[in-house]
């Protein structure tokens, strides 16, 4: 399959994370080690870039489906995204005019088991509260609650070695071969080591959409503007958000 505006990468297999993989307009800046300390090569059927709320959901996701060696890459050590390491306490929900404090769509699928764990650990935390704070939106979590349900969430399959997750690695390269990617390299920020991952299958779940533009795919990003997408919340171009 030839690299285009996409956040999956296959040569034969496909799978859909749960939670939206967001992509901004912006330049990675991937430090390196002129010379890596050690090597070690992984073969696998998945590889997830990034530990963010949807990578763990992909990898989690994968897990349920069957897929039998996952391996996830994070460039830090916080696992959950916005959910934790970027520190939203206030979890969004879609919720229209007039909300009333309810539930406006169903929850389920990882969604629902990561704020039933959020909530679960917020009544053992608030005297009994699943939901603290006066806020606009549903369910409020500190980051490093979140980041301890996230961690949670892996630990079994990590356990049984169904997956295997790599932390403090950050992208060096991607590896492309006929228009298809199929892994990428990575170095260690704590050791300088080097971890190549050749896999069938390759989701970008980075912050920054990092595969996708080291993979010389075409990309974009910004507000899906009501001109191009008939959006009726947003603006008539993508020119209004930018300063």
């Amino acid at each position: 399959m030839a690299p285009s505006k996409k956040r999956l990468f296959q040569k034969n297999s496909r799978l859909k994370p749960f939670f939206p993989l967001l992509l901004f307009s912006a330049t990675s800046c991937l430090a390196g080690w002129p010379n890596p300390a050690r090597a070690e090569t992984i073969e696998a059927d998945l590889l997830v870039v990034g530990g963010t709320e949807s990578g763990c959901a992909a990898a989690v996701q994968a897990t349920r489906m069957g897929v039998k060696k996952i391996v996830l890459v994070n460039d830090i050590e916080w696992l959950g995204g916005q959910f934790s390491a970027e520190g939203l306490g206030a979890i969004d929900e879609n919720r229209a005019h007039g909300y009333d404090g309810s539930v406006p769509i169903p929850r389920s699928g990882i969604f629902r088991d990561v704020i039933d764990a959020i909530e679960e650990r917020n009544a053992k935390l608030y005297g009994g509260v699943p939901r603290p704070g006066n806020t606009r939106v549903i369910t409020t979590s500190r980051p490093k609650v979140s980041e301890a349900v996230f961690r949670e969430l892996l630990a079994p399959f990590e356990k049984t070695g169904q997956l295997k997750r790599f932390s403090n690695y950050r992208l060096q390269r991607v590896l492309t071969e006929k228009n298809c990617v199929f892994g990428a390299t990575f170095l260690s920020t704590d050791s300088g080591d080097e971890l190549i991952v050749r896999a069938r299958l390759t989701i970008d779940a980075s912050d920054w959409g990092d595969v996708i533009q080291g993979s010389g795919a075409e990309w974009d990003s910004g507000p899906d503007a009501k001109s191009e997408y008939d959006e009726p919340g947003t603006c008539r171009s993508r020119d209004c958000h930018r300063p």
